[in-house]
Parts: structure tokens; C-alpha cells; sequence
């Protein structure tokens, strides 16, 4: 999986969660440092809490990737979701930082029947 926004809705970068599951290990990887200073970037999941892709809330899911570090991870949050969910990657900027590019993973454990 891999998605995130800067700017605008986050429905417009949203997938759907195809089965319910549990996400956990969530890890991100820039493709360049995040800034020269003391800049940082915090990654965070969203989840859909409208139905409609209105509204979106924080999930325990988040790291943060600081200075020229080029990646962090979320080892220690696990989130449920259900089928059809919407979510996304928030990526929020902190102090003085460069324009990255960024691709997230997570580990999904589907909800067995």
C-alpha cells in the first residue's frame, strides 16, 4: 500500500480497505532526507469515520521521520478495520523541510471468517 497527501481532501488519496483486518508495523520510507535541519515529517493513518469519505480521524498508526533520516516506523499501534473502510497517510510537515517523496507499508492480518 502506498498513498499520502499534502494538501486538499484526503478522500482524494484514500484506499478501501477491501476485507476487515488488523494493520500494525506500519513503516515509512522517503526517497530523500526530509529536511537539512532540524525538520521533521509525521506520518500518521487516517480512517474514514463518515461512511462517506468526509471525515477523517487519527489512528494510533504514526511515526515520525526527523532531519536527514529517511525513515521511521510504528512497531508498538495496531488498528482494526472493517470492509469498505477508507484510510489514508497524512503526512505532516514540521519546521523547515524539503518536499519528499514517500511510500508507506504496513502489515494486514485479514479477519478470519
Amino acid at each position: 500500500m502506498s498513498s499520502a497527501y499534502f494538501t486538499g481532501s484526503p478522500a482524494e488519496a484514500a484506499q478501501v480497505m477491501p476485507v476487515g483486518g488488523l494493520l500494525s508495523n506500519f513503516h515509512v520510507r522517503l526517497r530523500s532526507e526530509a529536511s537539512t535541519g532540524l525538520g521533521s515529517y509525521t506520518f500518521t493513518v487516517l480512517r474514514d469515520v463518515s461512511g462517506t469519505g468526509d471525515r477523517f480521524a487519527a489512528t494510533t498508526l504514526t511515526c515520525t521521520v526527523s532531519g536527514s533520516a529517511l525513515g521511521c516506523a510504528d512497531t508498538q499501534h495496531a488498528e482494526g478495520f472493517s470492509p469498505g473502510d477508507l484510510i489514508v497517510v497524512r503526512a505532516s510537515p514540521q519546521g523547515a523541510v524539503l518536499g519528499v517523496q514517500m511510500q508507506w507499508t504496513a502489515r494486514f492480518a485479514p479477519r478470519r471468517p
